[in-house]
């Protein structure tokens, strides 16, 4: 004990423990309290009990009249007897004002020289507001995860809900990420293209396969062609679908932003418009032939009355001089004249409008002839030789006669074309060969029509594309690329085919087939 001090340890000890705010008590094995602090008195007062007649530590803390393991409750005392180690307890107190509050008692052990446990401290600290706000942080992180999963759910519905509309939209959609390459492909994509969605997803959109990035490097790389998939807005495109097919698409764009602003990627949307060009492109050319034909009209008038006038002021010439001189030119300008006449009654008749269901017996020979009195004069003109080889008694064919002319025109357009290519002047190879046999497919009789050019032919990697609307291998300006698809509608129209073969640099063979009436 410090010199000068007249207090005996206990009372050293006591004055200490009334220092502490918490409650304190010391136990023995027994249950009797040992000693207890004012805090532990004031404790034991606020229930109107009077601290003498509270001895037991179970009546001073617990309010019970037995320990607290013989009502089965958790006893600290024996808890610590037992196990040597401190142990902790809550329990809930009321007040002298009546409000309960809650104490956290924890126990720790006391042991003699011999290591024995003699009894126990007792601590009883109030945590009524810990244990409040600890309820209501519960509460709180209850309802926030209440709230979570409700948002969540919203939000996966709406995921859901945009996804099923994405998919089962009747438009054509993709989207792309920063380098280009596919990271959404709807069910219309699916059905417009022939491509699956795990076939492009991933890899570089076949919308875009004509892009140039070559010039690109890295990073800029897809930073170029974000940039030009959002100039493509509006803009119509060529693509070959799965199936080898080559449609005319008109594509929509749109860049994908992240919340900075930045562009993460691309979003489109497409539709193949090849049909309605093609309707377009035919009503066009329907227009342009009817003010053909008008103009036509008028000028086979105006040539009409002078040719028919040179005829007939020859023929009397003929007729006062049967056997003057000069006879034989006078015949052969009489021979020219009905030859002009011939050609403006062609010309005249190609050129007026004709209904599909037109359809009228015909010679295959008479159509070819009236095909090349509208092209002759021209192949002639560019150094182009022409031979026919039709057999003779071909059946009868029962066409549109008009259409099928117009069958030909194409095909000799393609063919002085391919020649003129091969020989710009004269050469004894640039000809032109037109045949016409008998032909039997699948025990079906047909009349086979062959016009052969020994030209530039068609290279093999482009031969099936031949048929394709607006497909040409012709230079800008040169040719509409519809042709060859109009005339292979014209043929299926009339039930026949139109086949071709063809050698690169060599020589094109178009087949015409057409069943016999």
């Amino acid at each position: 004990m410090p010199e000068g001090c007249k207090e005996s340890p206990q009372d050293l000890w006591q004055t200490v423990l009334d220092g502490v705010a918490d409650p304190i008590i010391v136990v023995g094995a027994d249950y009797y309290i040992k000693l207890m602090n004012r805090a532990a008195r004031e404790y034991a007062s606020s229930g109107e009990r009077e601290v003498a007649r509270l001895p037991h530590c179970h009546q001073l803390i617990f309010g019970l009249e037995r320990p607290c393991d013989q009502v089965g409750r958790s006893c600290p005392l024996q808890e610590v007897l037992r196990s040597r180690r401190r142990v902790q307890v809550e329990h809930e107190h009321y007040t002298a004002a009546g409000e309960l509050r809650v104490f956290e008692v924890l126990a720790s052990p006391l042991f003699d020289d011999d290591g024995k446990v003699w009894g126990i401290v007792e601590s009883l600290r109030d945590v009524t507001t810990r244990k409040k706000m600890a309820v209501m942080l519960r509460d709180e992180q209850e309802r926030l995860e209440r709230r979570v999963r409700e948002r969540t759910a919203q939000l996966l519905h709406a995921k859901e809900k945009a996804e099923l509309l994405y998919r089962v939209s009747p438009s054509a959609i993709f989207t792309v990420d920063g380098q280009g390459l596919v990271s959404s492909w709807n069910d219309r994509a699916e059905e417009a293209t022939g491509y699956q969605r795990w076939e492009v997803m991933g890899r570089p959109c076949p919308l875009f396969t004509a892009l140039d990035l070559a010039g690109c490097p890295g990073k800029e790389s897809g930073e170029a062609l974000l940039a030009r998939i959002g100039r493509l807005s509006g803009s119509e495109c060529q693509m070959t679908l799965k199936d080898g097919r080559l449609r005319l698409l008109r594509i929509d764009t749109g860049l994908l932003r992240n919340p900075d602003g930045e562009v993460v990627g691309a979003i489109g949307s497409f539709e193949d418009v090849t049909e309605e060009k093609l309707r377009a492109a035919e009503t066009m050319r329907a227009g342009q032939l009817a003010a053909i034909g008008e103009l036509a009209a008028g000028v086979a008038h105006e040539i009409n009355n002078p040719v028919n006038g040179i005829i007939n002021f020859a023929q009397l010439l003929v007729d006062d001089h049967p056997d003057g001189e000069g006879r034989e030119m006078l015949a052969r300008i009489i021979e020219e004249g009905e030859r002009v006449a011939d050609i403006v009654r062609n010309l005249l008749s190609f050129s007026r409008q004709h209904r599909t269901e037109d359809v009228e017996p015909v010679m295959i020979g008479e159509v070819i002839d009236n095909a090349l009195a509208l092209y002759t004069h021209q192949m002639f003109k560019d150094g182009i030789s022409l031979s026919v080889d039709l057999d003779e008694d071909l059946p009868l064919l029962s066409v549109n006669p008009h259409q099928l002319q117009q069958v030909f025109l194409n095909l000799l357009s393609n063919a002085r074309h391919a020649l003129n290519q091969r020989y710009p002047g004269k050469d004894p190879d640039k000809r032109v060969e037109i045949r016409a046999r008998r032909w039997a497919e699948n025990g079906n009789p047909y009349i086979r029509t062959t016009v052969t050019d020994h030209g530039t032919g068609i290279p093999r990697e482009i031969i099936a594309h031949i048929f394709e609307p607006f497909f040409s291998s012709k230079k800008t300006g040169e040719g509409t690329g519809l042709g060859l698809s109009i005339s292979q509608g014209i043929m299926r129209e009339l039930g026949g085919f139109l086949r071709v073969e063809s050698e690169y640099g060599k020589h094109t063979t178009m087949m015409v087939d057409l069943p016999v009436s």
